[in-house]
């Protein structure tokens, strides 16, 4: 029963990216994704030890990746037209990969309280920030904005 409330949240918060992303767009989708794992991390940190509370940490973890998911896999596939399922199957592999390590690492570095996880997703949040900046800044981004522009 308690796995319920994150797979809610990934289907709340893909819901929430395929009505609203057409509207506003891949960067500020996207850019809503580190305010729900800050609000989560902080959560987690103070929230007391029980199931219920726990979940709804993770309900706003997962509602952000929910979001997340679908503008980052639209735009990992938007160069490979020809070879999209490849480029999906890649996105996929790789993610599961980097997650089994970084569980790995937390695990033996002993991470075995509701405010470690919080310290880990605040990290993450950072780095995840720092991608999405640094995706929208590059010169293809630019030159696809343009092109964009210019068609409309």
């Amino acid at each position: 029963m308690w796995a319920l409330i994150p797979a809610l949240g990934m289907l709340g918060g893909t819901t929430i990216c395929n009505r609203i992303r057409p509207v506003i767009g891949n960067k500020k989708m996207l850019l809503c994704t580190p305010v729900l794992h800050i609000s989560a991390a902080l959560w987690l940190f103070f929230c007391p030890v029980e199931p219920l509370y726990l979940m709804i940490g993770q309900l706003l973890m997962i509602l952000g990746n929910g979001i997340a998911l679908p503008c980052a896999q639209a735009l990992v596939m938007q160069p490979y037209k020809e070879q999209a399922g490849a480029a999906a199957a890649m996105s996929g592999g790789g993610q599961m990969v980097v997650s089994s390590l970084v569980s790995m690492t937390l695990v033996q570095l002993g991470l075995s309280e509701a405010w470690h996880l919080s310290l880990v997703v605040v990290l993450f949040t950072a780095i995840t920030l720092t991608n999405i900046l640094r995706g929208f800044n590059t010169e293809e981004a630019q030159q696809h904005r343009e092109v964009a522009e210019k068609a409309s």
